[in-house]
């Protein structure tokens, strides 16, 4: 525990003393993109080049469109949206640290497909193409940045009705953005928020001395409390980067109303959480879709012996813990 209070202060000192420029360093590290965009002047429209190490998959079917946006703060986000004819919901993809969207391109398209579903998947400020502008990453700019990318969903036609279409998805990092939007109903209505490896709040990755609660920086574990749709929680029980306990605590703090049936996926850690499992993956998320249909959460199965497991897992501090897909980070 000293070391981590050591780091944080020694951080703090250097940052001039603010508190927010410690938790994005420790928070963000997007890596170099694996992919480019580029306006094209004939067709008035931004093409996309994927990085060679990104395997090409079938995309017959659906269409795809690349768009830059700006943001209110003046910073430009890069956007894939996947469109599936006469899709019923739009799912918004907020991906992890490690990642961006060039990386999850073949993830939106098998989500799309087999879902039956819009996927929009934008890049936070600092990340991927947003990167040739010289931005950062920060907490705050991530909720401008999704916000812009919802109200972006509207305003191109993928949403008509957002209490009843859209889906938000939130994988480790991703769940700060996504939280921060489902805990204000009123002023962004959904119809189903989906935490894939999820973080109770970035500080409590590393820590849970609250004396650094200036640090933190995402507190999922307080507006998890004020969704009012359905919620569907997975994580990997081998997790080494976001202990199991994180999606634990969160799917006990979801207001029961909400509570959709957990996806625990054993002998799995933070980034090989769908390895092997795709086909329940693919089941399970069609299992939520009708939650999000419903408008509550559907406990098909008995959650007796998941409390059991819930409650063993809490108590032992040695606990197992997992990866998750496409996100080799922490926060």
């Amino acid at each position: 525990m000293g070391g981590v209070v050591s780091v944080l202060i020694c951080l703090f000192c250097r940052s001039g003393c603010q508190a927010s420029v410690v938790a994005s360093a420790l928070a963000f590290q997007p890596p170099e993109p694996f992919y480019q965009i580029e306006y094209d002047e004939a067709s008035k429209n931004y093409k996309m080049y994927l990085s060679p190490d990104i395997p090409i998959v079938n995309t017959e079917g659906i269409s795809m469109e690349v768009h830059l946006l700006d943001t209110s703060k003046k910073t430009k986000i890069p956007l894939f949206a996947f469109k599936y004819p006469n899709a019923k919901y739009t799912m918004i993809y907020s991906h992890g640290n490690a990642t961006d969207i060039g990386a999850m391109y073949t993830m939106f398209v098998v989500l799309c497909k087999t879902l039956q579903i819009n996927v929009v998947g934008y890049d936070y400020t600092g990340y991927g193409a947003s990167m040739m502008f010289e931005t950062k990453p920060t907490e705050k700019q991530t909720y401008i940045d999704i916000e812009r990318v919802y109200h972006w969903c509207k305003e191109f036609g993928l949403v008509t009705d957002a209490k009843s279409q859209v889906i938000l998805y939130g994988q480790s990092v991703g769940s700060g953005p996504s939280c921060f939007l489902a805990s204000k109903p009123k002023k962004f209505p959904i119809a189903g928020l989906c935490l894939h490896s999820p973080i109770l709040s970035g500080l409590r990755v590393i820590t849970e001395n609250r004396l650094l609660a200036c640090f933190d920086i995402f507190p999922n574990i307080s507006r998890i409390k004020k969704v009012d749709c359905p919620v569907f929680i997975i994580h990997g029980e081998n997790d080494k980067e976001v202990d199991f306990e994180h999606g634990i605590k969160l799917q006990q703090a979801v207001p029961d109303y909400f509570k959709c049936d957990p996806w625990w996926v054993p002998d799995r850690e933070h980034n090989d959480v769908l390895q092997g499992n795709e086909h329940e993956y693919i089941q399970q998320m069609s299992k939520f879709l009708v939650s999000v249909g419903m408008g509550k959460g559907v406990m098909i199965h008995s959650n007796e012996n998941d409390s059991i497991k819930c409650n063993s897992k809490l108590s032992n501090e040695s606990a197992k813990q997992t990866s998750m897909t496409s996100d080799s980070s922490t926060s």
